[in-house]
């Protein structure tokens, strides 16, 4: 069996790491060293199966003088990613040190423990298909709201404007995100930065007669396009604009070997809208555990 190691962020050969989660069957771009740090300001550990035939990250921060490992915004999920090789994920998550009194992750659905698990709902698209075959499964809203687009004369364009979208976004759903501060927003500006250095980030916006309607973040790993962060301008939002960016996506990325990623949502409206495109409900995993209360699994 291999070794089960934790490692300090200093200890972490980031090339390897990242060879690890680019080869990993459930590659995901949450899981890569760039995200990370970006996101959590450097501030994450792990664990790693061998000589990182699976890893494990751990973002952590202290409060009152208690650490703890927690699930950053803008980081749908994490847990273990690469060949576990008959590790058992109970093992990996007893790695944890104890110096981490509380952990909260969310786990990618490939290796979900039995205890202390609560599920959620993502949704995805394969896009492997041609682009008639994919809009034949939307649902007659969003085929009704492509047609109102084909009689006006919007310009979808891929841009690279991050602040943009953050700004409508946060402009959308700021209330709703309540717990989102400016400091969370400028952690995933930095991200978005990282990943246009990586050459795997871009923005679509769409215009009206030069004015904007719209516009979303789009990250993309090995085999997922990751809809991140988006918002409409209030007429956008009248006409309902991001069916537009949805549909022009769908038709950009059409017969690609790729999964639409459009994330999970607890807003209600927001998971309504992604079922629209024929997506398909995969459930990961919400990790609670207080090890004040219970120190192994």
């Amino acid at each position: 069996m291999p070794e089960i190691k934790f490692l300090t962020h200093s200890q972490i050969d980031q090339t390897l790491w990242d060879a690890c989660v680019h080869d990993a069957p459930n590659n995901l771009v949450y899981a890569y060293s760039w995200y990370l740090n970006a996101l959590c300001g450097n501030q994450w550990n792990a664990v790693v199966i061998g000589n990182y035939e699976a890893v494990f990250p751990l973002p952590y921060r202290k409060k009152w003088g208690i650490s703890y490992v927690y699930q950053p915004f803008f980081c749908q999920q994490l847990g273990l990613f690469g060949l576990n090789n008959g590790v058992h994920i109970h093992e990996v998550l007893n790695a944890i040190p104890a110096v981490y009194r509380r952990v909260h992750l969310q786990l990618n659905p490939a290796n979900l423990p039995e205890k202390n698990i609560q599920l959620k709902t993502n949704y995805l698209l394969d896009l492997n298909q041609p682009y008639d075959a994919l809009k034949k499964a939307y649902n007659k809203d969003a085929k009704q709201n492509i047609k109102k687009y084909a009689q006006l004369p919007i310009v979808f364009s891929k841009t690279a404007n991050p602040e943009l979208v953050i700004e409508l976004h946060n402009n959308v759903w700021g209330e709703k995100d309540a717990k989102l501060n400016p400091a969370d927003y400028g952690r995933f500006l930095a991200v978005c930065k990282s990943a246009s250095e990586k050459g795997c980030f871009f923005t679509v916006e769409a215009h009206l007669h030069g004015e904007l309607l719209g516009a979303g973040i789009f990250i993309q790993s090995a085999h997922r396009l990751h809809y991140l962060v988006s918002g409409p301008t209030a007429k956008g939002r009248e006409i309902s604009i991001m069916h537009g960016i949805i549909d022009y996506i769908i038709q950009t990325f059409a017969e690609q070997k790729l999964i639409l990623d459009f994330e999970g949502s607890e807003i209600p409206e927001v998971a309504k809208f992604y079922k629209k495109w024929g997506a398909q409900a995969e459930k990961y995993g919400v990790f609670l555990w207080n090890r004040l209360l219970n120190n192994r699994l």
